[in-house]
């Protein structure tokens, strides 16, 4: 999406220079637009967190200067761009717009972005302290745990399978799990985190093997997907997986009338914009094949 704007950048200044608005007045714009997004961002992070803090104990209370250091995160990109790319190109001072969006994303990113250290640092924020976070997510767990096992112990069940002994140990491990993190030193892996690393480990060794099956078609599916189990879609698709010798539509599965967007689609971009777009596209790719069907 960055490289699509920027390679649309020198098209953009040239149509604002063909304009018929002043050089000034569309800086002037740009820059308000700019300003204004900071400000609107900065009165409603810090004015929503005020509120919050008046039902509050004061120990819990943000500081305002993490309050300012959070507005002033605000850096835009993708939506942004994606929202202005959305804009048809005949509205007027179409360019404008696209120039307005590009600045508020490099301005963001290169003004706010770039000064937010300096800007941490000058406000004298501090981390957070990773022991009360761990010790706030252990309590929450182990309350969360004894209301379960507490409405456990109200039902009215016959177990002799040992379902209730499997509930309790693994509500346990959860619950030790968060705990041991406070006993945990730094830079030390616990023993959950231990779990965690080797069972990912396990499941991707899983995953591929699966595919494997899957990619000697063992295990029939109905939609084609690719080696990495993406779905194909449109063009993509084999030849002979075309319904009665008709090439799909764009986005469409090899089951008539089924599309696939965004991450499950082969292919796709993996980015929030990019779904996004290829959302409002199959929605008129529905209404065709819907008004084939007639």
């Amino acid at each position: 999406m960055f490289l699509l704007i920027g390679l649309q950048t020198r098209h953009i200044l040239t149509e604002v220079a063909e304009s018929h608005l002043s050089l000034g007045r569309v800086v002037a714009i740009c820059l308000a637009v700019l300003g204004c997004v900071i400000v609107v961002r900065l009165v409603f992070v810090m004015g929503t967190q005020a509120v919050r803090d008046a039902f509050r104990p004061k120990e819990q209370r943000i500081p305002r200067s993490s309050s300012f250091v959070i507005g002033w995160a605000g850096m835009r990109g993708v939506v942004t761009l994606a929202a202005a790319l959305m804009i048809p190109s005949e509205v007027p001072h179409h360019e404008v717009v696209m120039l307005i969006a590009l600045t508020v994303v490099v301005g963001t990113l290169f003004g706010q972005g770039l000064s937010l250290p300096a800007l941490t640092r000058a406000l004298k924020v501090r981390p957070p302290y990773p022991a009360s976070d761990a010790l706030a997510r252990a309590t929450v767990l182990q309350q969360a745990a004894d209301a379960g096992m507490q409405r456990m112990a109200e039902l009215d069940y016959d177990d002799h399978t040992g379902v209730c002994d499997l509930i309790r140990s693994r509500l346990d491990q959860r619950t030790f799990a968060a705990w041991e993190r406070l006993s945990t030193a730094s830079g030390e892996e616990s023993p959950s985190d231990l779990y965690a690393r080797i069972r990912l480990e396990m499941i991707e060794a899983e995953r591929a093997r699966v595919l494997e099956i899957r990619s000697e078609g063992r295990v029939p599916s109905e939609v084609l997907r690719e080696d990495r189990g993406f779905i194909l879609t449109g063009r993509d698709l084999p030849a002979e997986a075309w319904h009665g010798h008709r090439p799909p539509a764009d986005l469409e599965t090899s089951v008539p009338g089924v599309f696939a967007i965004g991450d499950i689609r082969s292919g796709s971009m993996k980015r929030v914009a990019s779904a996004t777009g290829e959302g409002a596209t199959v929605v008129s790719l529905v209404h065709a094949h819907l008004a084939g069907l007639d």
